[in-house]
């Protein structure tokens, strides 16, 4: 296992999303310093830093629905679009939604009309591998809590 921090980190129930930027700055959807998932997401992260909102996070813009960011990382860059809530979409704005991002996270299911350019981790997926800490700039190494790969390479986008 890498020593060094997660790029992107995603709960078992996708309910609880964390980008570590290169400062070892911490920005969640959810949590906040102090709580217990924040303290969690601090300690997978390898970080004392506190806790930042993602809307802090450069380039975020969120609203009702979702917040989408960009994770630049030694120049390549990862569209990123967290779902906020378990509401059901229109098709039509989900299939519009997720075509402009590299990394879907969701709590909910999404179904076959939200197609990331790269990896759709919604309920059905998170339920089959878990908790994720995602390495981008490791050859595209996802690891699962234990530590173990589950998939590297896959088709992202460079």
């Amino acid at each position: 296992m890498s020593a060094s921090s997660p790029d992107l980190l995603v709960s078992s129930d996708g309910r609880q999303v964390a980008i570590i930027d290169g400062e070892k700055r911490l920005y969640s959807l959810r949590s906040s310093g102090g709580s217990y998932a924040g303290d969690n997401l601090q300690q997978t992260a390898g970080t004392s830093a506190g806790v930042l909102p993602l809307e802090d996070h450069k380039g975020s813009a969120c609203n009702a629905n979702f917040c989408s960011t960009i994770i630049d990382l030694q120049g390549a860059s990862y569209g990123l679009l967290i779902a906020r809530n378990a509401d059901a979409l229109p098709d039509d704005v989900l299939r519009r939604s997720c075509a402009t991002a590299d990394i879907v996270v969701s709590e909910r299911v999404l179904g076959p009309s939200c197609n990331p350019r790269w990896l759709k981790l919604d309920r059905y997926k998170l339920n089959a591998t878990g908790g994720l800490s995602i390495y981008l700039d490791e050859k595209k190494l996802f690891r699962s809590r234990r530590g173990r790969a589950i998939m590297a390479g896959g088709g992202a986008p460079e």
